[in-house]
């Protein structure tokens, strides 16, 4: 299967959003860590999703790439809605689903900033 420029972008935009995040993380004290488990977790899940899915649909690359950091914008959608779960790419579609509903017409400022509107 051959992979387009844009999903390229962005498995490499998420592979060092996770690289980043893994580095911050590990300079933090113990209780910070543990309280941090389940986003952890969600970084991971997210990050094995990019790096091995090889179907990712499009519309989900161009929603994400409006992104600057396109897992921590999952991330605010997952804790806004309480019925999303995220260890299947099943279901981590869902959430991407998700993010592209909620987009609307507000792809320049991205969904980070949009949620922030609406809260």
């Amino acid at each position: 299967m051959v992979r387009d420029q844009d999903t390229e972008r962005l498995r490499e935009m998420v592979a060092e959003e996770c690289a980043d995040y893994k580095k911050r993380l590990l300079q933090q004290p113990v209780d910070v860590l543990w309280d941090s488990c389940h986003e952890i977790l969600f970084y991971t899940s997210v990050a094995e999703y990019f790096r091995e899915k090889k179907d990712i649909r499009k519309h989900y690359v161009k929603r994400l790439l409006c992104e600057r950091k396109p897992i921590y914008a999952m991330w605010k959608v997952y804790l806004k809605y309480e019925d999303l779960v995220f260890q299947t790419w099943e279901e981590i579609d869902v959430i991407l689903e998700r993010m592209t509903a909620l987009a609307g017409g507000t792809k320049e400022e991205g969904i980070g900033q949009w949620i922030l509107n609406k809260s």
